[in-house]
């Protein structure tokens, strides 16, 4: 019997998580994953790049989007949504194409970065994190390089510079809780459908359908987010849709913000949700702007006029502006997703440490911290 082309192993813990990572390595890495994903080989991503595709082990209908990176001409890893029986299908599909499964491995070759990213990968709640983390060793390792030409005080800037991106890997790990909120019957339960764009909430005319909060999880631009969809908050005497009401103010407490959805038609009470909300909402939603004149925004208090959009729920018209206006209001300064960061708590500590060292020893301290994390 001939020896196996080559064998896969799963880089990541074994389950379930948001992101699970297949490493397949053979002579013909490229032609398998190929049949795997029915794409022809030149479409495959080169070394060093990445792209969507799907994945169909001998099914009719693919069973996951996944994420390829090509690392060499034999080396390419999947990364595949972490369910256990997602990532199942796809090892028994690759151990019928004749790879060896590797039951154990210590962990990734490459240096103490490559290993520190790929361990944190089942981290990311989005493939668009996965995406962020795969390019950080690159970044981080050109951060601390330095030259004895270059100024201390240019090199401790790039170093806070790491620093304060430390912050960005929280973004793409734990998803935002966005608290939907306005009238009755003004398309909230829509909106969150046209955004997540699946059938995620009960939708009815008759105001008062939504009675209890419900969760709905998804992206938001590559950041993950939970749309939390709350009951209409009006004066009622039915008990029922009361104790919802008293739900939707516990769920405003408890978010990161409050999505404000009204009708764009009639006159809004922009005094009285100013006092209800006593926040500075994340976005104000104009909804079912196609059938209405937009009235009455020269009274929407000051600190919200900048965060208004229009939009039709119901034919998803005006959601990319709804969506660009988000991240800023999150604190998702899009500027920081190209920097280099300090991806884990060690990279932090051992980051301002370095920073902190006195003009004369920062240099040799740097070079100390680089051929650490190249080991």
């Amino acid at each position: 019997m001939s020896e196996p082309a080559g064998n896969f192993c799963l880089l990541t813990g074994a389950g379930p998580a948001a992101i699970a990572v297949i490493q397949i390595r053979a002579t013909d890495a490229a032609a398998r994953v190929a049949a795997l994903c029915r794409l022809p080989v030149e479409r495959l991503p080169a070394v060093g790049r990445m792209r969507l595709a799907a994945v169909y082990p001998g099914d009719d209908d693919p069973i996951d989007e996944v994420l390829l990176s090509t690392h060499a001409v034999d080396e390419i890893r999947l990364h595949l949504h972490g369910s256990p029986w997602i990532v199942r299908r796809v090892a028994e599909q690759l151990q019928a194409d004749g790879l060896d499964p590797v039951d154990t491995m210590t962990e990734p070759d490459g240096n103490r970065l490559e290993r520190a990213a790929w361990q944190r990968v089942p981290g990311m709640s989005t493939l668009a994190g996965v995406r962020w983390l795969a390019a950080q060793p690159m970044r981080v390792r050109a951060a601390l390089e330095s030259n004895p030409e270059e100024p201390v005080e240019r090199i401790r800037r790039r170093l806070r510079g790491l620093l304060a991106a430390a912050r960005v890997r929280d973004w793409y790990a734990r998803p935002v809780r966005i608290a939907v909120v306005g009238p009755p019957n003004a398309g909230k339960s829509t909106l969150i459908n046209a955004l997540t764009r699946r059938q995620a909430c009960l939708v009815s005319d008759r105001p008062g359908t939504t009675r209890d909060w419900n969760e709905v999880h998804a992206e938001l631009d590559g950041f993950p987010v939970t749309w939390l969809d709350t009951a209409g908050l009006r004066e009622t005497e039915d008990p029922l849709e009361a104790a919802g009401i008293e739900h939707t103010r516990a769920q405003m407490a408890a978010a990161d913000g409050v999505l404000l959805v009204v009708e764009a038609g009639p006159p809004v009470p922009w005094e009285a949700w100013e006092q209800l909300l006593g926040q500075v909402p994340l976005a104000v939603v104009l909804n079912k702007a196609d059938t209405a004149r937009q009235r009455g925004l020269a009274a929407i208090p000051a600190a919200w006029r900048g965060r208004v959009a229009a939009v039709s729920a119901q034919t998803a018209t005006g959601l990319g502006l709804l969506a660009a206006l988000l991240p800023g209001s999150l604190g998702r300064d899009r500027s920081q997703l190209s920097a280099a960061s300090c991806f884990t708590e060690i990279m932090r500590r051992e980051v301002a440490a370095v920073c902190g060292q006195a003009d004369p020893d920062l240099r040799s301290a740097l070079a100390t911290l680089r051929a650490g994390w190249e080991a």
